[in-house]
This record gives structure tokens, sequence and C-alpha cells, in this order.
């Protein structure tokens, strides 16, 4: 009994002479051991203004900066066990607050942070050869995190996902992730995030968008569900993407009722402005149900097949006659516009009907 008494107590001591040893350590050579280790790592320089320890094995970065990538006000970093393994650091918590991150969303791919070209001037070279740090044998080559959380989070998109007027970003982002490694590793990663869109269409802006599942990033395998609600809680789009090898399927429905103020926003009146609000006038509610497939790692809307269900909801206190001349002066109103924007206009400004099959549509009185 006294030797496993003593032998605790050894232990007891020489965890706490360890501890000590760490926090001194990351005091005096933390914020140089975390820059050199992360900029190997995401190969771009980063930079953080304050390191120190936190207990019992773990540290915190005061405004990390990643360049082109991401810049964060605080970063908690709870290391696991084994601490290093194949040469990437274990992370076994990661909580980020107040972060911005960058996305590349051009040509159907998506892709953290801004590309940037490795610098081919001749007086670089020579530095990083004789840089202390290239010199050395990487110690760290990746990271591997177990639970990622972040909070209060930014993320600008650096294309726009179709046209300059329908140009997003995200607000307030939160994201709960579990098994995330960087660089990517075939492992499965589940997440669950929601976010506020920004954007200058007013239509688009404020809504909230949500999003769960898990995916495969290496073997292009994914289980998805995606869906955006207005500023009053009411869904408007709800998407499944789910992938098998690179093989995507997209399947959704869109309530182009609650969406109405989702559109572009011109000069004149256009065609769908004369849609958008034949429907609004109508109490007709129109639910749009879609899918197409595509590639996981080259998204595109290829073409695609639409169903519709329409509903008429009568309007307390107005008389159906009342509400069928609303409907009967949209589209009076439509066909002139239709005949102005279309029909006067060269071939070339046709109404577009290319990457549409199978539509179909059903009234339910």
């Amino acid at each position: 009994m006294k030797i496993f008494k003593r032998a605790l107590a050894v232990f007891f001591i020489l965890t706490v002479i360890a501890l000590a040893w760490f926090y001194v350590y990351i005091q005096m050579n933390g914020k140089q051991l975390v820059e050199e280790n992360l900029s190997r790592v995401f190969n771009r320089p980063v930079t953080t203004k304050h390191v120190q320890g936190l207990f019992p094995l773990g540290i915190m970065l005061d405004e990390l900066q990643v360049e082109g990538l991401l810049s964060a006000q605080s970063v908690r970093i709870h290391l696991g066990f084994p601490v290093i393994s194949d040469k990437q650091l274990v992370i076994g918590s990661l909580h980020i607050e107040d972060v911005a991150v960058l996305v590349e969303s051009g040509n159907g791919k998506f892709r953290l942070g801004r590309q940037t070209a490795p610098p081919e001037s001749e007086t670089a070279t020579p530095k990083a050869a004789s840089s202390p740090a290239s010199a050395r044998p990487a110690m760290i080559q990746g990271i591997l995190i177990y639970y990622l959380e972040v909070d209060k989070g930014r993320v600008e998109f650096l294309e726009p996902f179709f046209s300059a007027e329908y140009q997003v970003g995200l607000k307030d982002f939160s994201l709960k992730a579990q098994s995330v490694s960087y660089p990517i590793k075939p492992i499965r990663t589940r997440f669950n995030f929601n976010a506020l869109i920004e954007s200058g269409n007013p239509g688009l802006a404020e809504s909230r968008v949500e999003g769960s599942g898990w995916a495969n990033f290496v073997k292009r395998n994914m289980d998805g569900k995606l869906q955006v609600s207005d500023p009053q809680g009411k869904t408007w789009l709800s998407v499944d993407l789910k992938s098998e090898s690179n093989d995507m399927a997209v399947e959704g429905k869109i309530d182009l009722s609650q969406m109405a103020g989702v559109q572009a926003e011109t000069s004149k009146g256009s065609i769908q402005d004369f849609v958008i609000g034949a429907l609004q006038s109508s109490g007709l509610k129109v639910g749009l149900n879609f899918s197409f497939k595509t590639k996981m790692d080259d998204f595109h809307i290829e073409p695609v097949s639409l169903t519709g269900k329409i509903e008429y909801e009568e309007k307390p206190g107005i008389p159906r006659g009342e509400e069928l001349k609303e409907i009967g002066k949209s589209v009076e109103e439509f066909g002139k516009q239709f005949y102005q924007e279309r029909m006067t206009q060269p071939a070339a400004n046709a109404l577009p009907g290319a990457g549409l099959e199978g539509v179909n549509a059903e009234v339910v009185k």
C-alpha cells in the first residue's frame, strides 16, 4: 500500500512538473512555434498576436491571421492524446470566435481561401533555403480535429454564385463539426451549421440558412440537407444533397409564394416581376419540386426536372371574382411586357427555356 501511495505521489509530482514546463515553454516559445508550424500546414503566412497556455493541456491564440484564408479574434485549442500522431497535430477540441473566412466559389468549385501563386522571384529562393525553419524536418504536417466549434463567424465568397445581383455572404455563422482534418483526409466529417445571409438583394438579406449531414471530401461522398427561411421563419427553399463517388443527386422544393421578394433588382419591371406580382395578388400558393444531377467537386446546375403543385387560398372578405380580376390584370400586363421585351427583339433575346425538362403542374382547389 505504501509503495502504491509513493508511486502515485511521484506520478503527481512529475505531472505537475511537466505541466509547469509546458506552460513556461508556451509562454516563452509558443508564438514562434505556432506561427512556424501553422505556416507550414496551411502553406501560407500565419501570424498571431499572443499565445498562452490553458489548463490542462491547451493553448489560446489572440488575433490569429492566416493570409488569404481566415482571421479570428480568439482561438482555444485543447490538445488530444497522443498530441502528435503520424505527423498530425491531434486536437481534442477547437473553439474559434469572431472568425472571417474567405471562400472561392467560381466555376462550380468551392475552395477555402484565396488561391495565390508561389513567389517566383529569384531573391525569395535563397531566403527560403537559408531559413532555419525550412531547413528543419517538419514536425507537424497536418491537423486532425475531433471536435470543432465556430461562433460569430462571417463567410465571404470571392465570386458570385450566379450573377452580381445575387452576390451573397454569411454572417452570424455558427458551426459544429466532428472529425475535421487539414489537409483533407478520407474521413467522414459530420457537420451542423446555421447563418444569416448578407446580400444587397432585399429578398435574400437576413434570410437564415441551415445545414446538417456528413461528407467525405476525398472519396466525394455526402449526405446533407439545406434549408433557407425568410426573416419570419417560413422556409422557402429546402434541398437534399446526396453524393456517391462524386456523382451527386440534388432534390429540393421551392415555395415561389414565400420567395416573392428574392429576385434581382432591375431598372424596369421584368417578366419575372410580373409573374411574382400575379402570384402575390392572386392568393395562389405555388410549390415547385426540382431535381438535377451534377458532380460534387464540380457543382453546376444541369438540366433540371420540375414538378409543381398550385393551391388556391381565398382571402377573407374578398370575393373570388375580385381575386380573378387581379389575376387577369397581372396576366394582361405580363402579356404586354412579354411582347415588348421578347417578341419585338431579335431571336438572340428569346425567352430562355433551355435547361428545363419534364415540367408539369397540378392545380388543387
